[in-house]
């Protein structure tokens, strides 16, 4: 059982543990993912602006992309110029003989033309390319982004389709082409636009690289928590497992205790039987053994009914104010002939108006207990002390005799320990009366300590509330 509770502990923790991972390296990536997007599509619009070209690309053969008017007329939508519009104008690329000249050599060799450039720009390759009002392409590669004929045909044409689809042409028009996994950023000029590409790879590969490094953070991180978490299932196991074997011994220890009347009781039965036409008188004696041994049965099972009840169960007790001076009293002139059939000295030194709240019967059992325990293993002298220290009783007995030795200390209020269980045994205890007494002065809202040395003998002391 305890096993199966490890690893249902453990399971729980790992699958939180798996899943908080989980959520925590997509969150990262999503947010990742929507910066380098945000680079990119920057990236483009910058493109777009930082790079000028000094004439145009000679026209011979060139071609509009598809979707783009041959004559160059959606390209001036910002100016409203046609393209015979800029015949014999001047314009920002300038008139008369074409030089196909391109500004992308001044940028790379620090010309005039060189611009800052955006944050993360230079991590994203990219491509640009000018289409003017004639038709002519030309083009300049930003960070070596380069594209073929056919891809830069269908990628131009679905970027300018999207840019004169757009409501305005003010701004630049960014986005994302599917096919070829490209971004596109497209910007008017008073003649023709600038066309930027970046390819989407960029972004896929620095998330397949931080996916990959989250992969073995999170591995690491996980296998950590499992170490961890073994380590800490037993230790909040630890006290289950006390009280099952705590509970596996009691049941042991009270079958024992349990077994030995009900075998005198059949011994003793057995007996009368065999003698069945003799007098009651006779057999007095096997009769009056098995009232003995079914009484002893009887206070052991009201015994293990009162250590039975949970620790947060609510006592039904009475509370009223007891004279605990005179109880304690009581208890010890109850003994005097039990010490005095011993041969021991009992001495007592109560004090006088100390009261408690709480069950008088309860608080009997208490200083019987104790006082009986100590009468039990003292060799010469049992003392009985009651005083009062601010709002609490002290109630100390002491005796002399065996030392309890330290290894047992801990265990004396433990339900049927023995420090020496032949002696008990021969007392006619079963190992649960101290245990009672600690319930006793816990449910007072007190408590009950044990000390043991040679010089000062073995004394147990019982505090508990006063009123008053």
């Amino acid at each position: 059982m305890l096993d199966k509770l490890r690893r249902q502990f453990i399971l729980i923790i790992m699958a939180l543990v798996t899943a908080a991972l989980a959520i925590m390296a997509g969150v990262i990536i999503y947010i990742n993912y929507q910066q380098l997007s945000s680079d990119v599509k920057q990236s483009v619009e910058y493109a777009t602006t930082a790079f000028a070209f000094e004439g145009r690309m000679s026209a011979n053969n060139a071609q509009w992309p598809d979707g783009a008017a041959a004559d160059g007329t959606a390209m001036n939508r910002q100016s409203g110029q046609s393209a015979s519009a800029s015949d014999g104008e001047p314009d920002a690329v300038g008139a008369g003989d074409l030089v196909g000249n391109v500004a992308d050599d001044a940028y790379r060799h620090g010309g005039n033309h060189r611009t800052e450039r955006a944050p993360g720009a230079d991590m994203v390759p990219t491509s640009v390319y000018f289409v003017d009002a004639d038709g002519a392409i030309s083009q300049t590669l930003v960070n070596a982004l380069e594209l073929d004929d056919a891809t830069a045909q269908a990628a131009l044409a679905a970027a300018l389709e999207s840019w004169n689809a757009a409501d305005s042409a003010d701004e630049c028009l960014t986005g994302h082409i599917a096919d070829g996994d490209l971004y596109y950023g497209v910007r008017n000029t008073t003649s023709g636009a600038k066309v930027a590409f970046a390819s989407g790879a960029y972004v896929a590969n620095s998330i397949a690289n931080l996916a990959m490094v989250l992969a073995a953070v999170s591995a690491g991180v996980w296998v950590a928590f499992l170490i961890i978490s073994i380590l800490l299932a037993r230790w909040v196991v630890r006290p289950t497992e006390r009280a099952w074997e705590q509970q596996q011994q009691f049941v042991a220890d009270a079958s024992h205790e349990l077994k030995t009347p009900l075998a005198v009781m059949m011994a003793n039965n057995s007996i009368l039987l065999s003698n069945a036409g003799d007098t009651v008188e006779n057999q007095r004696r096997w009769v009056e053994s098995n009232q003995a041994e079914a009484r002893q049965m009887l206070e052991l099972v009201n015994d293990m009914l009162f250590l039975a009840r949970p620790q947060n169960a609510e006592r039904q007790t009475v509370r009223e104010t007891v004279d605990l001076s005179a109880l304690v009293q009581r208890n010890t002139l109850q003994f005097e002939a039990v010490c005095f059939e011993r041969g021991v000295v009992l001495e007592d030194e109560v004090a006088t108006g100390i009261s408690v709240l709480g069950d008088a019967n309860r608080l009997q059992r208490l200083a019987s207990t104790l006082i009986d325990n100590a009468c039990k293993y003292a060799d010469t002298k049992v003392s009985v002390k009651l005083t009062r220290a601010g709002n609490q009783a002290k109630l100390a007995i002491c005796n002399d005799g065996a030392v309890i030795p330290a290894e047992d200390l801990p265990h004396v209020f433990d339900r049927f320990y023995r420090v020496d269980k032949a002696r008990v045994r021969s007392e006619g205890g079963v190992g649960l009366g101290l245990a009672i007494a600690q319930e006793v002065a816990h449910e007072h809202g007190g408590a009950i300590t044990v000390t043991s040395s040679e010089e000062a003998g073995t004394t147990f002391v019982a505090t508990l509330p006063c009123v008053g």
